[in-house]
């Protein structure tokens, strides 16, 4: 090995002095800086990731938080489909709303329960038959009524019988309708 001493050429010294600064910059690059680089990029991806899952975080905060507004806007609705469906063990209550109905407009009302078969998990309905004989404008305001009565009534047939063959007498009140309407109410599921 070539040891550095006064008998040796100055070119000789300076390379062998070049040479020692490389290896030791070398040694410190590798032994310190490189390590040190590592770290940071795992420290950046870990970074990265802990960031991806805060937003994530922060955007189902702000669905809940839509959410809960979305609810407060149609919680009234709610409100009202509930009072919509026949609660089991209260159909006297839709009765008496059909009576009084009825009543207010002067119309003496026949309702049926009508029997249906059952069907395995479907929504439990209350099937009805009205019948109603009246003028033309009793009969208006009824339907009128019943549409704005709060229960939810699906009517699936209107069977409308003059018995006159003049329709002035109809609209002029001076003849009665036969009007048969069928119809489900449903209870709360």
């Amino acid at each position: 090995m070539l040891l550095l001493s006064s008998a040796s050429p100055p070119k000789q010294k300076i390379i062998i002095s070049l040479s020692a600064v490389a290896i030791i910059v070398s040694g410190l690059i590798i032994l310190l800086i490189y390590p040190c680089i590592t770290r940071i990029k795992e420290l950046s991806n870990e970074i990265f990731t802990q960031r991806v899952e805060l937003e994530k975080i922060y955007l189902r905060g702000q669905n809940l938080k839509q959410t809960l507004e979305q609810y407060q806007q149609i919680k009234p609705t709610v409100l009202l489909l509930n009072r919509a469906y026949i609660q089991s063990g209260q159909e006297l209550d839709l009765f008496t709303s059909l009576e009084n109905l009825s009543e207010n407009n002067n119309i003496v009302p026949n309702i049926k329960l009508t029997s249906t078969t059952p069907k395995e998990k479907t929504i439990k309905t209350l099937p009805l038959q009205i019948t109603l004989v009246s003028n033309f404008t009793n009969l208006m305001n009824y339907l009128v009524g019943l549409e704005n009565l709060d229960y939810y009534l699906n009517i699936s047939t209107i069977r409308i019988n003059t018995g006159s063959v003049n329709p002035q007498e109809v609209f002029n009140n001076h003849s009665n309708i036969t009007t048969l309407l069928l119809a489900n109410a449903y209870y709360k599921p």
